[in-house]
């Protein structure tokens, strides 16, 4: 449907029912109090499970927590619930229910149910190739445990369907990417004249039909494209659900124990008494729910700022140099046949975590069920890391020099100016996040699938979606305590934080869920006992590389923390 007839179809705050989980639930019958309610499930739109435990169980009044000293076995609340808080709910649900000396008592999710945040939408890319040896072997993990969660599914959907994966890059950043993968035992290959001519490699060549290959010997000097087989799509709504079910399974075992508060917002966090206060997005007379805590995650996206500030957080703690960006996507209609086997490609000017101003992402068509074609034919296209940039009360940047209000002057030199965005100013206030077409985007990526599509009409745009990424200077991770040290108030560090994944966490999630664990009981349980209950095996279902007796999960866990530490020297401004 041509744009130029005004028929597009952009997912704006009109049609979040398809896709979220958020509607009002006093139009469910559950009874007169939504608020509080025994295990069990529902489907809404969008095809969302929402559960519930007890939360009679789990308030402040009846907690036996003493104030001031951490259990030994420890109630977590964790704070969002997109994926790195339903992947970390998941873990903690098993530690619970595996483990007769269980180093948790308790797990609380708390998910405000955002429309749009990180983890919304159709589709996401699950790959290796990176030219980081760290996020290489958590990759390596990390597709076991979604090729897993595939395996061990007794529904139809698709969670994950095995692709491929494409790069395309300068000569430097495919040699160095390519190098980093084939020394981790990953079969990849450079795709040169030599590739293309192989007859053992007919089926992947056949799967690049209609796309541009950019190498010395097609004309284009300094630049290589390498393939390897390791590369995935995953079905991301189809997997919060599927994590949400699972958990829900665990928490009907352990109705005490495992609790999942939806729709709901913190709207106070005390530090001093370990408590936080949440109230129903739907309920405006909710008096709102006291939770005790022992540990604290916040794995709140976007909002994580707005948690650690002053409007939340009593006494308040740091906020961490992270910029939030309203991006955008574009499904391009296909023909009927055209890249219906096309692995995940990425052109970019860069590499895989460094990049300039180009950088594209491209995910193929995807069946809903497994027996089944993909109804719906089109191609993704993400401009990465280009959306607008935002600061208001939701998406807050930083504060610097104790200054209540930051300049934008101030904002860019330490901060802005390092972001590969090519459009570096601000906007603000209430409606500084859009739900309109980026017409920027827009543009940029039909002259871009234009020059190395050329099968596909620019024209026929399918859907629009926007997202948000959380985007750092130096493009790592933020996974650790929010303070170096004890804080202010002499508590030890019982809150850990995980953000600032610039637009590629979802696939990492299995392993950050791991480290946050790992950060919240390290104190609590010995290494060795906490790292044997969150290894990760090898998996029947993947038919391309080893991963026992190759990657140590206690050194791997060890190098992310140090990686990803919130006070490492390049977040310093």
């Amino acid at each position: 449907m041509p744009l130029t007839k005004l028929t597009r179809t952009i997912i704006s705050k009109r049609l979040f029912e398809r896709f979220t989980f958020k509607r009002k639930f006093q139009n469910l019958r559950f009874g007169q109090n939504s608020s509080k309610w025994k295990v069990g499930i529902t489907l809404l739109a969008g095809g969302n499970i929402l559960y519930y435990a007890s939360s009679q169980n789990i308030n402040a009044e009846q907690s036996d927590t003493s104030n001031n000293t951490v259990a030994d076995v420890p109630h977590i609340v964790v704070v969002g619930g997109g994926i790195m808080g339903s992947w970390s709910t998941y873990l903690l649900s098993q530690l619970i229910n595996e483990e007769s000396d269980s180093p948790v008592c308790k797990v609380t999710l708390v998910d405000a149910g955002h429309p749009i945040r990180g983890s919304w939408g159709d589709t996401r890319a699950l790959h290796v190739a990176m030219e980081d040896d760290v996020r290489i072997k958590m990759n390596m993990l990390n597709v076991n445990e979604y090729l897993k969660l595939q395996r061990e599914s007794t529904s139809d959907l698709v969670l994950v369907k095995k692709v491929g994966r494409v790069f395309v890059g300068p000569e430097d950043s495919m040699q160095k990417m390519h190098d980093l993968i084939k020394a981790n035992g990953i079969p990849v290959q450079f795709v040169d004249d030599k590739f293309m001519e192989n007859p053992a490699n007919k089926s992947a060549v056949e799967s690049f039909q209609g796309i541009q290959i950019r190498s010395k010997e097609n004309g284009y000097e300094g630049w290589k494209t390498l393939f390897t087989p390791v590369g995935f799509i995953m079905k991301a709504n189809a997997i919060l659900n599927h994590l949400r079910e699972k958990t829900k399974k665990l928490a009907e075992k352990n109705e005490q124990s495992i609790a999942v508060f939806e729709d709901h917002k913190v709207v106070s966090i005390d530090q001093e008494k370990r408590t936080l206060t949440v109230k129903s997005n739907f309920d405006d007379e909710d008096p709102g729910t006291q939770l005790q805590y022992d540990k604290l995650l916040i794995t709140a996206g976007p909002w994580t700022n707005q948690i650690l500030g002053p409007s939340t957080m009593h006494p308040a703690l740091p906020q961490l140099p992270v910029v939030i960006s309203n991006e955008q996507t574009q499904d391009f209609a296909l023909k009927e046949s055209a890249y219906s086997s096309m692995p995940l490609v990425t052109y970019s000017d860069g590499g895989y975590v460094r990049s300039g101003g180009d950088y594209w992402f491209i995910v193929g068509p995807c069946p809903d069920v497994i027996s089944e074609e993909s109804r719906e034919k089109h191609m993704k296209v993400g401009f990465h890391r280009q959306g607008e940039l935002m600061d208001n009360e939701e998406f807050q940047l930083p504060k610097y020099d104790d200054c209540t209000l930051t300049s934008d002057d101030i904002l860019k030199k330490k901060l802005i100016n390092k972001l590969p965005h090519l459009r570096k100013d601000i906007k603000r206030g209430k409606d500084a996040q859009s739900f309109e077409v980026d017409e920027f985007i827009l543009e940029k990526a039909k002259t871009m699938v234009k020059d190395r599509f050329p099968d596909i009409d620019v024209d026929n745009v399918e859907i629009i979606m926007r997202c948000l990424y959380q985007n750092t200077p130096d493009k790592e991770f933020i996974v650790g305590y929010p303070n170096d040290e004890k804080n202010d108030i002499g508590k030890e560090r019982d809150i850990v934080v995980a953000c600032g994944f610039n637009g590629g966490g979802f696939q990492m999630a299995p392993m950050i869920a791991r480290l946050c664990i790992k950060l919240l009981l390290s104190e609590l349980v010995p290494t060795g006992r906490l790292v044997k209950s969150l290894e990760i095996g090898d998996e029947q279902a993947n038919d391309d590389y080893k991963t026992e007796g190759k990657i140590r999960l206690s050194e791997l866990l060890e190098t992310m923390q140090k990686k990803f530490d919130p006070s490492r020297p390049s977040l310093k401004t």
